[in-house]
């Protein structure tokens, strides 16, 4: 999965034509809390660690923000393509790098068996 760090078009970031990480901290950090570590206070290794961080509770949440021109964030490619096509989302230049990819990976403990959600959710993964 690609993911591309984004703005809207009407954001001020969007007039740079090369961000530094200083220059995010100005402004505010829109993310999604990580629903894998619920026990931990830490920064996700994502964050770029801004005072101003708001937390989204979902992707399409996020998107709706971003849109709305209210901050900066990481977004998967597949979710934003038509508005980075259409130009209401624009990738944003960070000197450090503004894309990355990963493979997600399904975790669950391991001595408790998968419950029906569950087993469809891993039958989609495993099939696409």
């Amino acid at each position: 999965m690609t993911v591309v760090l984004t703005v809207s078009r009407e954001h001020p970031l969007a007039r740079l034509s090369e961000v530094t990480q200083e220059q995010l901290l100005g402004h505010v950090e829109l993310t999604i809390h990580d629903s894998g570590d619920t026990h931990k206070q830490k920064l996700d290794e994502l964050q770029f660690g801004g005072d101003r961080v708001f937390y989204m509770h979902s992707f399409q949440s996020k998107k709706t923000a971003l849109m709305m021109g209210m901050g900066f964030g990481w977004m998967p490619l597949y979710l934003i393509e038509q508005e980075l096509r259409n130009r209401e989302l624009v990738e944003l230049n960070l000197l450090s790098g503004s894309r990355f990819s990963f493979t997600p990976q399904l975790v669950y403990p391991y001595d408790r068996p998968q419950g029906k959600a569950g087993k469809m959710i891993t039958e989609l993964l495993v099939t696409q």
